[in-house]
């Protein structure tokens, strides 16, 4: 398995990485992704946005972010995967 090049899958085609068969290739398998978010908004909106530009499947991606209590809370921007969910829990750390 070949992930280009310079070792990255490129254009977020995850199909490209299948190991034969590429356009038969049918993922099954739930990704989760959890993201520890303090005080930046505009690199969740990036990051996020990232996430929603691939071609993995929207009903297998699970996203958490971690609102780790932010000084003006977080909130999640119109451009994302379809399961994302912010949580804040009561106590955090902070940076």
């Amino acid at each position: 398995m070949i992930l280009g090049t310079a070792g990255f899958v490129f254009r977020n085609r995850w199909r490209d990485v299948a190991a034969d068969q590429p356009s038969r290739w049918q993922p099954s398998k739930t990704v989760s992704v959890i993201v520890p978010a303090y005080n930046n908004q505009a690199t969740l909106n990036l990051m996020l946005a990232s996430l929603a530009a691939q071609d993995y499947p929207n009903d297998l991606l699970d996203i958490v972010v971690v609102d780790d209590n932010s000084e003006m809370p977080l909130e999640l921007p119109e451009i994302r995967p379809a399961n994302t969910r912010i949580h804040r829990p009561s106590h955090g750390w902070g940076r």
